[in-house]
This record gives C-alpha cells, structure tokens and sequence, in this order.
C-alpha cells in the first residue's frame, strides 16, 4: 500500500521521478524492485522514516542516514554550489539506490 509518506521518500531517494504522484504507478514500481512479501514491512518501515526524519515540511536531512543516497539532497546540494559523483549501486536486498560522494 503506497501512502504519502512511502510516495514521498520513495521520490526523495530516486525510485522514480519526484513528480509522479499516482499510488497505483508507484505500487507497480516498487513491486519491481523488491519481493512482495517485503512490500508490508517496507511500508510500515517508510511511514516511520516518514514521520521520525524524512517529513514534508521539514526534513531533517542533517540526521538522516539516508542523505547519501538522497536523490532530493543531491540536488539541493548542486543548488548550493556543490560538486558531487553519484554512483549507482545495490544494496543488500537488491535495491539500486545513488551513492553520493562530494568532490
């Protein structure tokens, strides 16, 4: 089940474009990146992540141990003037994700 906070973070991190806001495109997008039997935990996982660091308003993006892979905080951080090299890799459960790495 998407809900806003899954649709936002999932955007935030570059699982598809930020703008894409359809719960049943995005479904079928995440459906294909992990095994449906995670898809539950995944979400409850994510409406936490939502609601501890990663809000709408005000993202605690300092604190987030995501923020490497934050395709949102890449491009605020291009926005600020700096350089950085992103990588695309796999993460354990065969999630590709954006390793950032400042220059």
């Amino acid at each position: 089940v998407c809900d806003t906070h899954c649709i936002r973070i999932c955007g935030r991190l570059g699982m598809y474009p930020e703008s894409q806001r359809d719960p049943y495109k995005i479904e079928k997008i995440l459906l294909g990146l992990m095994d449906p039997k995670e898809g539950s935990d995944f979400c409850h996982r994510i409406v936490m992540f939502g609601r501890d660091t990663c809000t709408a308003r005000s993202a605690r993006c300092e604190a987030c141990p995501l923020s490497d892979l934050c395709e949102k905080r890449r491009k605020d951080k291009e926005k600020a003037g700096v350089v950085q090299i992103i990588y695309l890799v796999e993460n354990q459960v065969g999630i590709r994700a954006f390793k950032i790495q400042a220059e």
